[in-house]
């Protein structure tokens, strides 16, 4: 089940996924995380990836905590 979560400083609607699976052999996962996708407005993807903690972007890579510190689900799609 798909949910639409608002994001806790903008006040925007975003959905959210959680990229699991990468070729961990072409860029040893640094494109695994969580992506939240603006949901009927245009604006950037809210990224939070192993990769950018490795380049030490972010502090820690915690998916759970990232979501739940920034976003508050407020409804479901389906």
């Amino acid at each position: 089940m798909a949910h639409i979560f608002k994001h806790k400083e903008s006040n925007k609607l975003y959905t959210i996924e959680h990229f699991l699976v990468d070729l961990h052999f072409a860029d040893c996962g640094s494109r695994t995380g969580i992506y939240a996708t603006p949901y009927k407005w245009n604006g950037e993807v809210i990224k939070h990836t192993k990769g950018q903690a490795r380049m030490g972007d972010i502090d820690e890579f915690n998916p759970k905590k990232f979501v739940t510190d920034n976003f508050d689900i407020i409804g479901e799609l389906w």
